[in-house]
């Protein structure tokens, strides 16, 4: 059972508003239909939303009120530990779209597989849930397995004789744009080269909590994965000192920038690494956003 939110909501400000553009006729069928149950409606949202089948953020859209307003509730905590609060946010309907769209702060929700928010709600739409999301209320659903209060749901409410979402809520397991957080990788600024053997008052990951875990660590506003690889000796090859993980040093090519592909963790002192692996970035950083997207 996932942990949950403690009682504590704080409204922040709304997004820019950018109005809807007009729906259209293929609009519209991403959307609910007129005539649709409430679970119909929400099968046919969580089958669009896997893995990224839709044409764009105006498609996902589609699934929001074109007036009022609704909530997104997002829960948010760093990893290993419990929820810090819930965050409320309201958007008008003409909100939306600035909302969703890449730079947005709802953005997240809705990023492909592989997401860098790990407990955004797309990571509880994979195939292996498919359309089995539990309805607990007449018009709110929760993931398989989940309690009638979990902080990930979808809540609707009927629009023109259609569905739309009225509101939903997120579980992230730390925030994509925060201070730094206990078990993130912390870039340095000077990236020195990598000497073997490593001093002996040298920290290693083997042993600590993080690394046996094998998780996902946030860092460089990414995540990174560990390899499934065995562990790799680097003896002649260059690396550079890129950041550290509560204490221990996470290495890097040189010249790998400010988000590396690779990183490297030391097992032992003499040149065993372990090998991370960034995420794929999920199409939310307005930088990664395709020049035709608009």
């Amino acid at each position: 059972m996932r942990l949950h939110t403690a009682v504590l909501l704080a409204t922040l400000p709304l997004a820019a508003a950018r109005p809807l553009p007009a729906q259209s006729a293929d609009t519209a069928a991403t959307g609910s239909r007129p005539g649709w149950s409430v679970r119909r409606t929400m099968n046919a949202f969580v089958r669009q939303v896997n893995g990224g089948r839709h044409h764009g953020r105006a498609d996902l859209a589609g699934w929001f009120p074109r007036r009022g307003d609704w909530t997104w509730v997002v829960t948010r905590y760093p990893l290993g530990h419990a929820p810090g609060h819930a965050g409320l946010r309201r958007f008008a309907a003409a909100q939306t779209l600035s909302a969703l769209e890449p730079g947005g702060p709802s953005c997240d929700s809705f990023g492909a597989e592989g997401s860098m928010v790990l407990g955004a709600l797309v990571t509880y739409t994979q195939d292996e849930l498919g359309s089995t999301w539990r309805q607990v209320g007449a018009t709110r659903f929760v993931p398989p397995g989940d309690p009638p209060d979990s902080p990930v749901f979808v809540q609707w409410r009927r629009e023109d004789g259609r569905w739309v979402i009225d509101a939903y809520g997120d579980e992230w397991r730390f925030p994509r744009v925060a201070g730094i957080g206990v078990e993130e990788i912390v870039p340095v600024r000077a990236r020195t080269p990598l000497r073997l053997p490593l001093a002996d008052t040298a920290r290693l990951a083997a042993g600590a909590g993080w690394f046996e875990s094998r998780r996902a660590i946030p860092g460089a506003g990414r995540s990174y994965w560990p390899l499934d690889d065995p562990p790799r000796r680097i003896e002649n090859r260059p690396l550079v000192h890129f950041g550290t993980v509560r204490g221990v040093a996470a290495y890097a090519e040189p010249g790998a920038g400010p988000a590396p592909a690779v990183l490297y963790v030391p097992l032992d002192r003499t040149g065993t690494f372990h090998v991370y692996e960034r995420a794929p970035d999920n199409g939310c950083d307005p930088r990664d956003e395709p020049a035709d997207s608009r």
